[in-house]
């Protein structure tokens, strides 16, 4: 994760562990949450990774 405008590193975090894991594909997805209420609503946004073991890692 990267914090702009310099793109510096944030928060770093190992995505390949000893046992091997390796990332197979990443999305940015988005969350929405509807309530009984119209005018109210929360979105957001996300990064998701899928590794080779078939874990779904969610930031």
């Amino acid at each position: 994760v990267f914090t702009l405008p310099n793109l510096k590193p944030y928060c770093k975090f190992k995505l390949t562990a000893t046992e091997g894991t390796r990332v197979r594909k990443v999305n940015i997805n988005q969350f929405s949450l509807k309530t009984d209420h119209a005018n109210e609503s929360h979105s957001e946004s996300c990064l998701v990774c899928l590794d080779n073991m078939g874990q779904i890692s969610i930031y």
